[in-house]
């Protein structure tokens, strides 16, 4: 019976798919897979209208064309049921006022109810944008290149983010780069699987009630009801190649400070062996005991290893050791790496 019901599904699916197409509709999944197909899902069409007016957000011009905008690949997104991964989404580097680096997961189900996880990333590059902007506004209306970019600077996660995400969506979608006007007046027709239970059977709402309530538990917890249990996710994880970029980066910006005898606030040179034994007397303005040894932690979060400075911190002065400290808090954190085999995708 099942069979027969799920073959049904099939044949309406796929008629309905033809029908869309025929009328000139944008199929985003015109071919789905029905071979592992175990009755517990069944496939169904979704249908989205996006409004072509720039000014409702869904869309944006792009010349006498129209783009998709990320409000508008968000709302396929959900008919879609496209599922994110958020222990694999996340910024994996985050250079305060200069970069960041954002990588989303997600995947859809197949038919038998799996996820196949991809990947997408977006590196937002500040002085790449700056130069953009100053190359758009050059001539005209040049004070325009500096405000466009604080507030690109100012919300440097959040875009990186949103970019990230909607590569992903038109990946797995395979939205169109751009429409015309009379395109994006008819409807966007998905197709995707969901879950097909008969609760009509005791069993099946048995299983399902328990299933809900242990959800429910596993938010609140047994004896803490009303109070939220929800914890702030780690951030990703690290693949092997991606740790690997960023300590290159982190590398060829460390030698980007100028050697010990140039520099104006006396830094410590970075990955320099030690030469000279340090002088017997600190200076006169040396920093607090509290001071080095936040300078310490610091350095032990970015990995950075104190002990090829050429001489100990207590040796430095203030100042050099307040601006020493403001380059390692550039840094990113260094973070665990994690097996291939352990990554979802």
């Amino acid at each position: 019976m099942a069979d027969t019901t799920l073959a049904a599904d099939v044949q309406s699916v796929l008629a309905k798919l033809k029908w869309h197409r025929d009328q000139g509709h944008n199929v985003l999944t015109a071919d789905i897979s029905f071979e592992n197909a175990n009755g517990l899902y069944s496939p169904v069409i979704e249908t989205v209208t996006l409004s072509a007016n720039p000014d409702d957000k869904d869309v944006y011009k792009s010349g006498a064309m129209l783009r998709v905008h990320t409000h508008g690949l968000e709302k396929l997104a959900v008919a879609a049921n496209i599922v994110w991964d958020p222990a694999q989404t996340g910024p994996i580097q985050i250079v305060s006022g200069q970069k960041c680096t954002f990588r989303a997961v997600g995947g859809l189900m197949k038919a038998d109810g799996h996820i196949e996880y991809t990947a997408t990333y977006f590196e937002m590059d500040l002085a790449v944008i700056k130069d953009d902007l100053l190359a758009k506004y050059k001539g005209k209306d040049e004070w325009k290149a500096d405000r466009d970019w604080r507030q690109k600077r100012q919300h440097m996660v959040p875009i990186a983010e949103s970019m990230a995400r909607a590569r992903l969506i038109r990946k797995l979608l395979g939205v169109r780069q751009e429409y015309t006007r009379e395109q994006l007046a008819k409807p966007f027709v998905l197709a995707r699987w969901r879950m097909k239970l008969d609760m009509t059977d005791p069993d099946t709402k048995r299983l399902v009630t328990q299933a809900m309530v242990g959800a429910m538990l596993g938010i609140y917890g047994p004896g803490n009801a009303g109070k939220p249990q929800l914890q702030m996710p780690s951030g990703p994880a690290l693949l092997p190649h991606e740790q690997a970029a960023i300590d290159t980066d982190n590398k060829a910006r460390l030698e980007d400070l100028p050697p010990n005898g140039d520099d104006p606030y006396d830094l410590p040179p970075v990955d320099a062996p030690p030469t000279d034994p340090p002088p017997p007397d600190p200076p006169p303005d040396s920093p607090s005991p509290d001071k080095i040894k936040a300078v310490e932690i610091l350095a032990s979060r970015k990995g950075y290893d104190l002990l090829t400075l050429p001489k100990p911190l207590e040796q430095y002065s203030e100042r050099a050791l307040d601006a020493f400290a403001e380059k390692l808090s550039a840094l990113p954190d260094r973070q665990r790496q994690t097996a291939e085999e352990d990554i979802p995708f």
